[in-house]
């Protein structure tokens, strides 16, 4: 079964909503560990959601897919080859 456009948003919404909050939250009283996990549970979502995109594409459900220069697509692949920044291993 397809996922619905709806369900794409929601993840993307959601991954995103956790990277930007982190991007607010200061380095020093939290920890490498606290990184990776949020890092890790922002980077679940836009996976699900970058898949379902590239095999499943946008509006029909057709397994065609969105192209690569899709704006979601684009950034929630930015997003996953940011992955090591913003989820503590590389400094």
């Amino acid at each position: 079964m397809a996922w619905t456009l709806l369900a794409q948003q929601f993840c993307l919404e959601l991954g995103f909503g956790v990277l930007l909050a982190l991007t607010f939250v200061p380095r020093a009283p939290v920890g490498v560990l606290f990184y990776r996990l949020m890092g890790t549970t922002a980077a679940l979502p836009v996976a699900a959601a970058f898949a379902a995109r590239i095999r499943f594409g946008a509006p029909s459900g057709v397994p065609s897919g969105e192209p690569w220069s899709d704006p979601a697509v684009l950034g929630a692949g930015l997003a996953l080859l940011a992955y090591p920044v913003y989820s503590g291993p590389v400094k």
